[in-house]
Order: structure tokens, then C-alpha cells, then sequence
């Protein structure tokens, strides 16, 4: 092996898993970096967003239905295969409860001040708070309300929603960050079996729906219903439906993008994705179907677009094929090395000034003749 091949081979990616009690940790390694990807096992309500927004489709939906009907324990709602996972961060981003985190190696949490965020799922209504040290509410409360939690964009829907039902000022109102709806298809009702399954009440991570008890409400609701002034649309109740009798709509995602990243390259594939959250589930499939693979372009006015190219189906890689591609076409990559190097090139390229680049690169060339 060439001094060059080995020196790729220790450029390798390095990744693993492992389980320590409820928590699956995904480990990457590239030379001297290393990230972890902590999966909690407890927090997950299988809603599916992460599946949705995956780049990589690294994410598979487990067992749900059984899960939420709780006919078997301690199984993981999604699975992650790690040899797929990027480690992109959109997982984190997406999460309503706070059940993925991004690691360095010393288990502090990686927090990227670039990323996207879902919007801050509460309103907290200070002038009519009457903060009790003793009371747990409170405190749960205070945790939610935590400035690292916020700047991080860390939500926490299960505890949100129990302090919102028990504020005893009713000082926290629960917003969510989707707009949509949820449709029980009354034809088929009759599948339904709420005193035996309760697969939607169990799972449903703001306690929205809920079994009718009076003859008025089994008149109006029927087996089941949804009370959408607390739902969130996040996919739980649909994807734990055993008779799959619940369709959840998201109509908008309301994503909060700093400033500074709003003309970043890579924010059309964040837009993207998050853009995925308001298929239907066959649009969903239908994507996830398609054999090619696909790189987002952003045209010259700087307006996002979703319009894709083709690019080379993936081949096994080499590392010798490589060394030896690279070598022969060393000239090309270091003319691209010195062109980077110059300002202008960055900027045209930064600006997306495509027919400037062009005219100065063509300058340069005849120059350099």
C-alpha cells in the first residue's frame, strides 16, 4: 500500500452503535473527531417526524402500534441505522420531545447556532405566575422555560402539556409549531376497539385524543376523537393506529432559520426536508420509492427551488481506485485549489454570480497563457 492510500485509510469514517439501558448511542469517529447521536428510548412517541425529515433515510419506524398498545416493552419506535446516519442534526432539530441529542466526545451536547428550529411550542404569561418551589408543576415548568433549553431549541411536549392542563394560574398556553388537521374516517369505525387498544390515547404526546363518554359525545364523536385546540400534528395517533383509521395533515411547518443561514448552500436541502413534513403519507412513499438519488440546486435569483439533477448512482469505493483517480487528475484539482484561493472567486461563487465567474476565470486563463 502507497504512503498516500494509507493516508486516506486513517481518513476513514469510523462508526458503531450501543445500548446503555434506555439510551442507543451512535458513534462517528473521522481521525481525531468524534460525535455521538443519543437516541432515548423513553422519550420517543414514535411520531415519525424524524423518519420524514432524514436526509439519509437512516431512519426506520418500528413496531409503533404495538408499542402504543403496549403489548411489548423496552423496543425502540425508530430504528437508526448507523451506518447510514450523517450526522446532519435535522433528527435533533425536528424532535417535539427533546429525545435526540448530538454529543463531543466528553458527552457535552453539540449545540450549532446555524441549524433551523421548530418555533417554541408555549406562550408564558409572566404577570399571572405565582412560581411555587414546592409544587412540581413548577418546576417542570421552569425546566421548559430554561434559556438553555430555549437557545438550544429543546421541547419537551409530554411534561409541556401536563403543565399547561395543571398551571394552577394557567400561565402556560401550548402552541403548535404545525398547522393541520386530523381525520378519523367514520366508515371505518367499526374496526375500532378503544376499550381494547386505546393505541391513540396511550401514545398521543399532548393527551388530545380521548374515548367519548357520554351518549351526547358518542353521538357527535363516535368511538374516538381528537380535540385539536391541544393537538400538534405530529403523526403519533396515525402511525399507532393498528386499523390505521387516523390520517394526521400538517399544512404548514413553522421553522425558525437565523439570519445568517438563510443564504447558507446547505439550507435548501434543511428546507427541503422539513418541506417533506407536509405530504401525505403516499406522497411520502412515493418519494422514498424513487431508485435515484438527488442534489437540490439554487438558482441565480437566490430563491429557494426544489427542482432536482440526477447525479451518479453510488459505486463500491476504492482506495486505490481512488489514489489512482486522484493522481491523474492532480493539474485539475490544484487549478481549483489556486481559484479558490482568490476573493473573487468566493464571492461570485458565494453571490451564486454565475456569468461573472465565468468571464473572470476565462480572464484569468487567457492571462495565464
Amino acid at each position: 500500500m502507497t504512503e498516500r492510500s494509507e493516508s486516506l485509510e486513517n481518513r476513514k469514517v469510523e462508526k458503531d452503535m450501543d445500548v446503555n439501558k434506555n439510551l442507543i448511542i451512535e458513534r462517528w469517529k473521522f481521525m481525531d473527531h468524534k460525535k455521538y447521536l443519543i437516541y432515548d428510548l423513553d422519550k420517543c412517541v414514535g411520531c415519525s417526524l424524524c423518519y420524514v425529515v432524514c436526509p439519509e433515510r437512516a431512519i426506520e419506524m418500528g413496531p409503533v402500534p404495538d408499542i402504543a398498545q403496549k403489548l411489548i416493552e423496552d423496543m425502540p419506535a425508530v430504528l437508526i441505522d448507523t451506518d447510514k446516519c450523517s450526522f446532519c442534526f435535522m433528527c435533533v432539530s425536528v424532535c417535539i420531545n427533546s429525545v435526540y441529542e448530538i454529543a463531543d466526545e466528553l458527552g457535552q451536547p453539540i449545540h450549532n447556532v446555524d441549524f433551523p428550529l421548530l418555533r417554541q411550542m408555549w406562550v408564558y404569561d409572566k404577570s399571572t405566575c405565582k412560581k411555587d418551589e414546592k409544587n412540581e408543576m413548577c418546576k417542570k415548568c421552569s425546566e421548559i422555560r430554561d434559556p438553555v433549553n430555549i437557545e438550544r431549541g429543546r421541547h419537551h411536549a409530554k411534561e409541556l402539556i401536563q403543565v399547561v392542563n395543571n398551571c394552577p394560574t394557567q400561565s402556560m398556553t401550548f402552541i403548535s409549531p404545525f398547522e393541520g388537521e386530523v381525520v378519523i374516517l367514520k366508515e371505518q369505525l367499526y374496526k375500532c376497539d378503544p376499550n381494547g387498544c386505546k393505541a391513540c390515547v396511550n401514545i398521543c404526546p399532548t393527551e388530545s385524543f380521548f374515548i367519548p363518554q357520554t351518549a351526547e359525545e358518542v353521538v357527535k364523536y363516535g368511538k374516538i376523537a381528537c380535540n385539536e385546540e391541544t393537538c400538534m400534528y405530529c403523526g403519533a395517533c396515525e402511525n399507532a393506529c393498528p386499523e390505521e383509521i387516523i390520517i394526521v395533515r400538517r399544512f404548514s411547518v413553522d421553522l425558525i432559520i437565523p439570519e445568517q443561514s438563510k443564504n447558507k448552500p446547505w439550507m435548501s436541502r434543511w428546507k427541503k426536508q422539513f418541506n417533506d413534513l407536509t405530504l401525505s403519507r403516499e406522497e411520502l412513499l412515493e418519494n422514498l420509492q424513487r431508485e435515484e438519488e438527488f442534489v437540490i440546486i439554487q438558482p441565480d435569483d437566490g430563491e429557494i427551488d426544489f427542482d432536482y439533477d440526477k447525479i451518479t448512482p453510488e459505486i463500491p469505493f476504492s482506495i486505490e481506485t481512488y489514489a489512482e483517480i486522484r493522481t491523474k487528475n492532480e493539474p485539475v484539482i490544484q487549478k481549483m485549489k489556486d481559484n479558490f484561493d482568490k476573493a473573487n472567486v468566493r464571492i461570485f461563487i458565494h453571490h451564486k454570480k454565475k456569468d461573472k465567474l465565468r468571464k473572470y476565470l476565462k480572464k484569468q486563463q487567457i492571462h495565464s497563457e
